[in-house]
C-alpha cells in the first residue's frame, strides 16, 4: 500500500491490523493563541464536546480554553501558572507555581517565604472549585512540580523537586538535601495522606526531569519512572543503577499507604546515556500501568533483551502489571528514530490508540513510511 503526504500539514496515520491510511488534520491551533509552543499543562476530553486545555497566557497566569472539533475556542478560567491538568471522574485537577498571594476559583491562597509554592485544585465539570490545596514555603527554593497522576476516584500524586521545605496542612515537610525529590499523595478532597522523599546518592540533578513520569492504576498504586544518573535512597531502601552516570531506567511501585512495593532498573543499553526512555505512563484496565516511549538496542527489562526493530531509537510499548511483572510488549521501527509519545486504552474493548514521531522509511507491520521527510508523526491503534 502507498502512503500519501503533505509537506505542509503534519501527516497523521492511523492504523488498523495490518494496514495504515492517511488523514489530514481537520484543524490547527495557531501557537500565537496559546503563547509558546510549551506553554500547554495539558489536555482532556470535555464530555465528547471538544478539548480543554490549560495554556500560559501571562506571567504567572494561565487560561482554561474550551475548544471544539471545529477548532473555535472560549476562555472559561484564568488560573494561576499551571504546569498540570489531568481529568477525573466529575471534573479535572490542576497543578503549579505561584509566588506570594493568588487568586484561584474565586478565593485567595497564601504562600510563604520562598520564591514559590506549589498549588493543586479540583474543579468540577463546569469549572466550580471543588477544593485547594497549597504549600507555605520555609526554604528559598520553592517546590517545583515534575509530574502529577490522578485516579479516577480523584486521588492525586505529585513529584516536586528542588529541595522543598514547606508547610501543608499543619505537617512541616523537610528534604535533608537541597537536590532531594519529593513524591507525596492527597485523597480525593486535597488531604495529605502520605509523602516520601527521593534522597540522590550521586552529583545533583541525577534524575532526569523531561522524562520522569507518574502514574496511579486502577488499583490506586502510584507508579513513577525516570532515568537514574545514580543510586537513589526511598523509604530506607536503595535504588541501586548497574553503573554510574549512564542513566539507566527505573520504575518504582508504591502502594496506597506509600510502601515501595517493588522496583525495576533497566540497564541503559549501548551506547550509553539513551539506552531506554519514557513518555508517559497510564493505568492499564487490567491491572498495573501501560509504559510508552522509546529504547536502543541492548535494552534488556528484568533480563529479557528487546526484540530489535532496527539500528535507532525504537518505539517501545509495554504492559507492566502489579509488581513490576512485564505481561507484554511491542516495538517497531527502523533505521531512523521512533517513539512513542502519548497513549490511550479503550476499556470497553482493550485497544491501544498510540500517538508519536517516527522517522522515514520506518516500518510497521507489513508498511513502510515514504522517505521524503525526515520525520513523521503518527496515530496507531493496536488490538489487545
Amino acid at each position: 500500500m502507498k502512503l500519501t503526504h503533505t509537506p505542509i500539514i503534519l501527516l497523521l496515520l492511523v492504523a488498523e491490523p495490518g494496514q495504515l491510511t492517511a488523514q489530514i488534520l481537520s484543524w490547527v491551533v495557531p501557537a500565537s493563541i496559546a503563547g509558546e509552543p510549551s506553554g500547554c499543562a495539558g489536555l482532556i476530553e470535555q464530555s465528547g464536546n471538544g478539548v480543554r486545555a490549560a495554556v500560559h497566557s501571562g506571567s504567572w497566569e494561565s487560561t482554561l480554553l474550551t475548544f471544539d472539533w471545529q477548532g473555535n475556542s472560549t476562555d472559561s478560567l484564568t488560573l494561576p501558572w499551571v504546569s498540570h491538568l489531568r481529568s477525573r471522574e466529575d471534573g479535572y485537577v490542576i497543578s503549579g507555581r505561584f509566588v506570594g498571594t493568588t487568586e484561584i476559583g474565586g478565593g485567595t491562597i497564601e504562600g510563604g517565604s520562598g520564591f514559590g509554592d506549589f498549588f493543586l485544585a479540583a474543579f468540577d465539570a463546569t469549572d466550580n472549585l471543588q477544593w485547594v490545596t497549597n504549600s507555605v514555603s520555609i526554604w528559598p527554593n520553592g517546590p517545583f512540580v515534575i509530574d502529577m497522576a490522578v485516579s479516577p476516584s480523584g486521588r492525586v500524586g505529585l513529584l516536586l523537586n528542588n529541595g522543598p521545605r514547606f508547610v501543608i496542612e499543619g505537617d512541616t515537610i523537610v528534604c535533608d538535601h537541597v537536590h532531594d525529590w519529593l513524591l507525596l499523595s492527597f485523597d480525593a478532597s486535597g488531604g495529605l495522606e502520605w509523602y516520601q522523599v527521593l534522597h540522590e546518592t550521586g552529583l545533583p540533578y541525577t534524575l532526569s526531569i523531561e522524562n520522569t513520569k507518574l502514574a496511579m492504576d486502577n488499583s490506586e498504586r502510584l507508579w513513577l519512572a525516570t532515568t537514574l544518573g545514580s543510586s537513589i535512597v526511598v523509604a530506607g531502601d536503595t535504588v541501586h543503577v548497574v553503573e554510574e552516570n549512564l542513566f539507566d531506567q527505573a520504575i518504582l511501585e508504591f502502594d496506597q499507604e506509600g510502601a515501595l512495593l517493588d522496583q525495576l532498573v533497566v540497564p541503559c543499553g549501548d551506547p550509553a546515556g539513551d539506552g531506554i526512555t519514557c513518555y508517559g505512563m497510564i493505568a492499564h484496565p487490567d491491572d498495573g500501568v501501560l509504559w510508552f516511549g522509546n529504547y536502543l538496542n541492548g535494552a534488556m527489562v528484568d533480563g529479557l533483551p528487546l526484540d530489535s526493530a532496527g539500528e535507532g531509537s525504537n518505539a517501545l510499548i509495554m504492559h507492566l502489571d502489579s509488581l513490576i511483572d512485564m505481561q507484554w510488549f511491542a516495538v517497531f521501527g527502523s533505521d531512523a528514530n521512533e517513539t512513542v509519545t502519548a497513549a490511550d486504552v479503550d476499556e470497553s474493548t482493550g485497544t491501544i490508540m498510540m500517538a508519536g514521531m517516527a522517522g522515514n522509511a520506518t516500518i510497521i507491520g507489513t508498511d513502510t513510511f515514504p522517505s521524503e521527510q525526515l520525520k513523521y508523526g503518527f496515530l496507531m491503534s493496536m488490538e489487545p
